[in-house]
């Protein structure tokens, strides 16, 4: 080995040192997501993603009033419970 490979700094995890010197810096008031209080509401995304289908199709069900949602400006919400009874009044 020679002396100029003893003296290398050891390589570390990029991610994990950034989280690392990260943490605190969050403001104060704003919840992590991870304390974040479980929400009954699900936007398109979400919704998708618990039916198994495309933002699309949702969209798509919501605009021709087959799936119960509501609707603030542009944005899209709708419940899980909603969901399941969209899916077993399609069920057949």
């Amino acid at each position: 080995m020679t002396a100029s490979n003893r003296n290398r700094l050891p390589a570390f995890n990029v991610p994990a040192a950034a989280s690392i010197l990260l943490q605190g810096t969050r403001r104060p008031g704003i919840a992590s997501p991870a304390q974040a209080p479980s929400s009954p509401w699900l936007d398109v995304k979400a919704a998708g993603a618990y039916v198994g289908f495309c933002e699309k199709t949702i969209r798509r069900a919501c605009a021709t009033g087959g799936l119960r949602h509501v609707r603030r400006g542009r944005r899209i919400r709708t419940q899980r419970a909603w969901l399941d009874e969209w899916m077993l009044a399609h069920n057949e």
